[in-house]
């Protein structure tokens, strides 16, 4: 896709802000953001590992899952609006 925009082959790609000002092979004329999505990230664990887990490390995962998500849509924000790198 990105050789495709850089030849002009399509106009342009959907990408998140962050995710488009750190990486080198998405230079571009301009950025449009129309704030219509949310990039989310996904973390996984496998249910197997998870399930032989005793409860109080299934608590500190299922918690600091919990505020990694808080912080990381925090930190997408921020960084759209600044237009920030990571």
């Amino acid at each position: 896709m990105y050789l495709a925009v850089k030849q002009g082959t399509v106009d342009g790609l959907e990408l998140p802000v962050t995710t488009a000002v750190s990486d080198s092979s998405t230079r571009s004329r301009s950025i449009l953001a129309t704030l219509h999505s949310y990039p989310a990230a996904v973390w996984v664990m496998a249910k197997p590992k998870y399930d032989a887990l005793p409860a109080d490390l299934k608590k500190v995962v299922d918690e600091t899952m919990a505020v990694a998500c808080v912080q990381h849509r925090q930190d997408e924000v921020k960084a759209e609006a600044t237009g920030s790198r990571r």
